[in-house]
């Protein structure tokens, strides 16, 4: 008896390490998030004169040679529609017996790929390469007001553990 086809399984999305030809697209998702997350919150941080797509190029670039970063993107039908990014950082506290830690510095699918779990896969070989690091925990830093990023955080296990605050001069 033939078993069922559901879908298409070569256009199933795929998570794989970041090659230099991403860069430039896996910048303009980078662009994509900040434009998102500037209308979602309205953050002042998030307002600039268009985005700095060669500065985050350029910090791209480093990552691939740096050790202590990786780069994931997720790719549907040979398009890249998301990307994770994570380094390994001191922990913010210098005398605490937690040295380094894993740090989530940017995550983002593009809205008409959600819901298909590409956030939870990026996240995983993120998560890998932490563990192969041998490092204790994973953080991230999320806006308040960012309610996409905290309910996806919160449904991949993450917690607030310390908040930050400012105050407008």
């Amino acid at each position: 008896m033939e078993q069922p086809v559901f879908g298409d399984r070569a256009a199933a999305p795929e998570v794989r390490p970041m090659m230099r030809e991403d860069i430039p697209l896996v910048a303009r998702l980078f662009a994509e998030l900040i434009v998102e997350l500037r209308l979602e919150t309205g953050d002042p941080y998030l307002e600039f004169e268009g985005f700095p797509l060669l500065e985050m190029e350029l910090s791209l670039e480093e990552d691939l040679r740096n050790p202590e970063a990786r780069v994931f993107v997720a790719e549907a039908r040979g398009e890249v529609v998301g990307m994770a990014i994570g380094h390994v950082v001191n922990c913010f506290l210098p005398f605490s017996r937690v040295r380094r830690v894993g740090q989530v510095t940017a995550a983002y699918v593009q809205s008409t790929h959600r819901g298909r779990r590409l956030m939870t896969e990026l996240e995983r070989h993120l998560v890998a390469f932490f563990r192969e690091e041998n490092l204790p925990y994973v953080e991230l830093h999320v806006l308040s007001a960012n309610e996409i990023g905290r309910a996806t955080w919160r449904a991949l296990g993450y917690s607030t553990f310390r908040e930050q605050m400012r105050k407008r001069l």
